[in-house]
């Protein structure tokens, strides 16, 4: 009885999480044609284009990975209390829906602050408030309840409550900040100092639940991987070491300080891998030492994507597209493993997943698109090209070429989204057959 109850919300929190990936999706097909030359000037005004963007980025590395992770977590645990985890996705779902309503209701200038942008809007912060809340209440769960999948105890049967216990340092350390902000300062450098020191300890988070799909992942392909649940144990709690630490930084230095902002980016850039080159070292040999699958395949194309992403930062040098180009391979590299996760996920939950041929193609349109996507975004930053604008300037052909291997790569990142959207939606039973997808899906499934 318990299980199936985690199944329903399971199912519930797959919804919503895929949900506002796809809002997000739609979204980015804003952002992407307002920076295509020729087109750019004719699609949407400025305000438009930020609030677009505010939403995006809000939807995608705020709403999507925070549901995902409730998914996991509700799929792994068997929840102590049902009345709680109703009210937590009540209250999730409805901070998201909130969220969308606010830009319709009335006048919510958009803040582009770094992590986390807003809207000026009483509602859109009420929006936040409903999801975090939500997800706190999860959390509580999730630390009392006992596992109840075989496979996760045997990976490790307490590394998804260390994930846990970070989340919450993360967002005590907003509440910390917050209380020690004067509300002298400007808007826009209020919520940039907000979210500064908790957005870096996110990409530490993000990374360990990325690092956590690759081992899971691996084990469901019958890989044997080289090392105890004790020893995974230790290094994710070396992972999260930093941001328990962190915690006290805003104590002691004031957030309004070039310091803060210094330690945290530091924090980010020295501690945000350090399980990764045991753990995920260690992961690639023994894939690469075994007979290959479609798991361990996809599982070393989100490593190769992440490695990207790392090498697109150490060029960072100025405030320009450069930084986008950097995150957006992260974020693709973990959205690659969470796509193939949620396949699995379906499979567990008793539906009948998509063939592997499906998946390969459907996660490989995805991928190319995102090195497509940051290729251009790192190419354009070199030649100067601001962030969070829209296209102003094409002076030379290096810029429109740059510019189009980024249109090109958004398009095919989106379609790659697009197309994992539809496939889990049709194969869960909530999408019908006889749409639109009939004929993408026979393409895909072509050779097999």
């Amino acid at each position: 009885m318990e299980y199936k109850r985690t199944f329903q919300h399971s199912r519930y929190w797959l919804i919503l999480a895929a949900f506002s990936l796809g809002l997000a999706c739609l979204l980015a097909v804003v952002l992407v044609f307002s920076r295509l030359p020729g087109v750019a000037q004719y699609f949407v005004e400025l305000s438009t284009f930020h609030t677009a963007l505010v939403l995006h980025v809000n939807l995608s590395l705020f709403v999507w990975l925070f549901s995902f992770t409730a998914l996991i977590w509700n799929y792994a645990y068997t929840l102590p209390y049902p009345m709680l985890s109703k009210l937590s996705l009540f209250l999730c779902v409805f901070g998201v829906l909130l969220m969308l309503t606010i830009p319709i209701i009335g006048e919510a200038p958009p803040i582009l602050n770094n992590y986390l942008p807003v809207l000026n809007h009483p509602g859109y912060f009420g929006a936040l408030f409903f999801f975090i809340s939500g997800f706190l209440i999860l959390i509580i769960q999730v630390l009392l309840a006992p596992i109840q999948d075989q496979a996760i105890k045997n990976l490790c049967p307490c590394c998804l409550k260390i994930i846990a216990i970070s989340f919450v340092m993360a967002i005590l350390t907003t509440l910390i900040v917050f209380l020690r902000l004067p509300d002298s300062i400007p808007v826009h450098n209020f919520y940039e100092q907000l979210f500064w020191a908790s957005g870096h300890q996110m990409q530490i988070i993000y990374t360990l639940i990325m690092l956590w799909s690759w081992l899971w992942l691996s084990k469901q392909a019958g890989i044997i991987l080289p090392f105890s649940a004790k020893t995974i144990r230790n290094w994710f709690v070396i992972g999260v070491s930093p941001i328990i630490l962190s915690l006290f930084i805003p104590l002691y230095v004031p957030p309004t300080s070039g310091e803060f902002k210094t330690i945290f980016t530091n924090l980010m850039i020295y501690s945000s891998w350090l399980a990764l080159p045991y753990l995920g070292g260690k992961l690639l040999i023994s894939i690469l030492l075994q007979k290959p699958t479609i798991l361990t395949s996809i599982i070393i194309l989100s490593m190769a994507l992440f490695l990207f992403g790392l090498f697109i930062g150490t060029q960072i040098t100025h405030n320009n597209l450069m930084i986008p180009a950097h995150y957006h391979a992260l974020t693709g590299a973990i959205n690659i493993v969470l796509m193939l996760v949620a396949y699995q996920l379906i499979l567990k939950m008793g539906f009948i997943p998509p063939t592997s041929i499906v998946q390969v193609k459907q996660i490989g349109i995805y991928a190319i698109g995102i090195v497509f996507l940051a290729s251009g975004l790192a190419w354009s930053g070199q030649l100067g090209m601001a962030r969070k604008m829209m296209l102003s300037y094409h002076e030379n052909y290096e810029q429109l070429f740059a510019l189009g291997m980024m249109g090109l790569g958004g398009l095919l990142s989106l379609l790659g989204c697009f197309l994992f959207l539809g496939i889990l939606f049709q194969y869960m039973g909530i999408w019908p057959k006889k749409t639109f997808l009939a004929k993408p899906l026979a393409i895909l499934n072509k050779g097999q």
